[in-house]
C-alpha cells in the first residue's frame, strides 16, 4: 500500500481512509523517464513490444481506416519522401513518429493508440541516437522505412490486412537488426 501511495496510485485521507486517486496511465509509467534508464536488451525487448503491438494495429487500421484519415496517411508517406530526398533526418523522423501514430489512432482503440503513444515516447531517447550514425547509414535506414511505409499505406488503402500486418512486421523486424547492432 506504501508504495502504491507513492506512486500516486492511492490517497490516505487522514478520518477518511485510503481512496483509488485518479490518475493517467502517463503518471503510472513516466515514459520518457522509462527511455533514458533502458539498457540494451530493455530497448531490444520495447521495440520487439512495439512490432507486436503495431501488428495488430496495422490490421485494424486496414479494416477501419476513413478517408480523412487515410488522406493524412498519404500526405505523411509524402512528406518523409521529401525529407529522404533532402537528408532531413530530423523532419523524417518526425513524420514516421506521426506515421505510426496515426495508424494506431485508425484502429479505432484508445487503449492501443495510448499503448502506441507510451512506447513511442520510451523509445524517443533511442531514435535521437540514430542521428548520431553515419549520414550513410541514416539514408539507408530512411530509404528502407520508406520503401516499408509507402507498402503499408497501399495495404490500408485497400483495406488488406494481411498485407498491412505482413509489411509493419517486416518494417519493424528490420529496425530491430539495426538496433541490435547499433547499440
Amino acid at each position: 500500500m506504501n508504495k502504491l501511495e507513492s506512486l500516486g496510485v492511492l490517497i490516505k485521507i487522514q478520518g477518511r481512509g485510503t481512496f483509488i486517486q485518479e490518475t493517467s496511465a502517463e503518471q503510472i509509467m513516466p515514459t520518457k523517464e522509462l527511455g533514458k534508464l533502458l539498457s540494451k536488451t530493455g530497448v531490444l525487448e520495447l521495440l520487439e513490444s512495439r512490432r507486436c503491438l503495431e501488428t495488430a494495429i496495422s490490421e485494424l487500421a486496414a479494416e477501419r481506416r476513413n478517408e480523412q484519415d487515410l488522406l493524412h496517411l498519404e500526405e505523411l508517406v509524402q512528406e518523409m519522401e521529401q525529407a529522404e530526398k533532402k537528408h532531413d533526418h530530423v523532419t523524417y523522423s518526425e513524420k514516421d513518429r506521426q506515421f505510426h501514430l496515426l495508424i494506431s489512432k485508425m484502429s479505432n482503440n484508445s487503449f492501443l493508440e495510448l499503448m502506441m503513444k507510451a512506447i513511442q515516447e520510451s523509445l524517443a531517447t533511442q531514435q535521437m541516437e540514430v542521428f548520431s550514425i553515419r549520414e550513410d547509414e541514416q539514408i539507408k535506414i530512411a530509404e528502407e522505412s520508406q520503401y516499408y511505409h509507402k507498402n503499408i499505406l497501399e495495404a490500408i488503402r485497400d483495406k488488406d490486412s494481411e498485407q498491412a500486418k505482413r509489411n509493419i512486421y517486416l518494417h519493424l523486424r528490420s529496425i530491430e537488426q539495426f538496433m541490435e547492432k547499433t547499440l
